[in-house]
């Protein structure tokens, strides 16, 4: 009994010496992995230094092969920088659509050379800055784009605002309940001019100063907003749709902005401009007076040769 309870110990003994013995092994760092600190500082400062060269490479680069190439790297800003380079090969492009890094599809997504068979794939991507980005991009395909007014408010809004958007749609957008969407369809250069008479008439201010502010807006709709506000007169006295009436009528308008930008409109009749030339506000005087003199000038000239 005696010899076996001697043995026993010493197995225990034994196991508690190894584990110790482990323990103090774990603590000793392998001669294969000592680095100087002067060693290390430079492996660091190197590795840096090549991650920011190849980032300036993927920016810059027109060379298809090294594109292909720096596609496959590790760092997510290098494959960040090819997938924003519009001469980023189609099928790299396409793969880059699917990476791990939102960033990297957010680039695929804005990029001016953007796969078409991608951007379905990314209308779908569940991170909402990706697909604002595709919403935004002026090369994105129109029914992808419908399909985007359909999301939620930030995407909805960048849709309406891009000019690649179906006219019709736009039309249909009109209706929509946020106040931003309709400013985007009131600023988008590819709305009807029926749907921006109908925005000339919309509740909310900033949607009719975005539609007389619109070169497409048309005569009717600039002529109703002509006794609006300060803010939509100043931009109905600034477009090159505005009547020659109406600008001869703005250009005795109480508020001087207006009467600064009708001063300014390249379509503002002889008429308003003698009018203006007498204004109290001495910069929109000399402004009417020097366009005046310019036609009165070549009318005299005509004048003589006759």
């Amino acid at each position: 009994m005696r010899i076996c309870l001697f043995h026993l110990l010493c197995i225990a003994l034994f196991i508690l010496g190894c584990g110790r013995t482990e323990r103090g092994f774990s603590q000793d760092v392998p001669d294969s992995l000592k680095v100087e600190d002067q060693e290390f500082r430079r492996l660091l400062r190197r590795s840096h230094e090549l991650d920011e060269d190849q980032k300036a490479r993927a920016k810059r680069t027109v060379n298809p092969r090294v594109l292909r190439k720096l596609a496959q790297d590790e760092n997510e800003s290098v494959r960040f920088y090819v997938a924003s380079n519009r001469y980023t090969p189609y099928e790299t492009l396409v793969v880059l659509a699917s990476d791990e890094s939102p960033s990297v599809r957010w680039a695929v997504a804005v990029n001016d050379s953007i796969p078409t068979e991608v951007m379905p794939v990314l209308a779908g991507d569940t991170d909402i800055v990706v697909r604002m980005g595709l919403a935004a991009n002026l090369h994105t395909a129109t029914d992808v784009l419908a399909k985007l007014t359909e999301d939620i408010l930030p995407v909805r809004r960048r849709a309406a605002a891009n000019p690649n958007m179906s006219p019709p749609i736009l039309t249909e957008l009109t209706r929509d309940a946020d106040m931003q969407v309709r400013q985007a369809v009131a600023r988008n250069i590819s709305t009807l001019p029926q749907a921006l008479e109908k925005l000339a008439l919309d509740a909310v201010e900033v949607v009719r100063v975005a539609v007389a502010n619109n070169p497409n807006t048309p005569q009717g709709a600039l002529t109703i907003l002509v006794t609006d506000s300060t803010s939509v007169r100043q931009k109905v006295a600034g477009n090159g749709n505005t009547p020659r009436l109406m600008l001869l009528h703005l250009a005795g308008d109480s508020i001087a902005t207006v009467r600064r930008a009708v001063s300014l409109n390249v379509n503002t009749p002889k008429k308003a401009l003698e009018k203006l030339s007498y204004d109290p506000e001495k910069d929109i005087a000399q402004m009417a007076r020097g366009r005046l003199a310019k036609i009165l000038r070549k009318e005299i000239e005509e004048d003589l040769e006759r």
